[in-house]
């Protein structure tokens, strides 16, 4: 059974704790909605949904991944094992996406100062 002793329900809390990015996410996203697109809170807030979904959703989600598809409880799960890795591939993907959006915020800045 998925309960007993060793079983995979040992991995749940390590997969609840990606969804602790949603809230800084989530409040930026509110903010900005609200008018304060330019304000420092909205920036660490932002700086801090990436590093979070950096130590949260690359770097431990993987790992948990990886532990549970070789898992010998995982055999319970069938065919839905193997979505593991995409999902990890997709963390890996969306991380990719948030990198270039702050690397695209930041080069024009540095750009017009050199024009100046």
């Amino acid at each position: 059974t998925l309960v007993a002793h060793g079983s995979i329900t040992k991995f749940i809390p390590h997969l609840l704790i990606c969804d602790t990015t949603n809230i800084f996410f989530n409040t930026a996203w509110l903010l900005r909605l609200t008018g304060f697109r330019g304000s420092i809170v909205v920036t660490y807030l932002e700086l801090t949904f990436a590093i979070a979904f950096l130590f949260t959703r690359v770097i431990n989600l993987p790992v948990v991944f990886y532990s549970l598809y070789y898992h010998p409880h995982t055999s319970t799960l069938g065919y839905a094992k193997y979505t593991l890795p995409p999902i990890a591939f997709l963390q890996w993907f969306w991380f990719y996406k948030i990198v270039r959006s702050i690397v695209i915020r930041l080069l024009p800045a540095k750009k017009q100062r050199k024009e100046e």
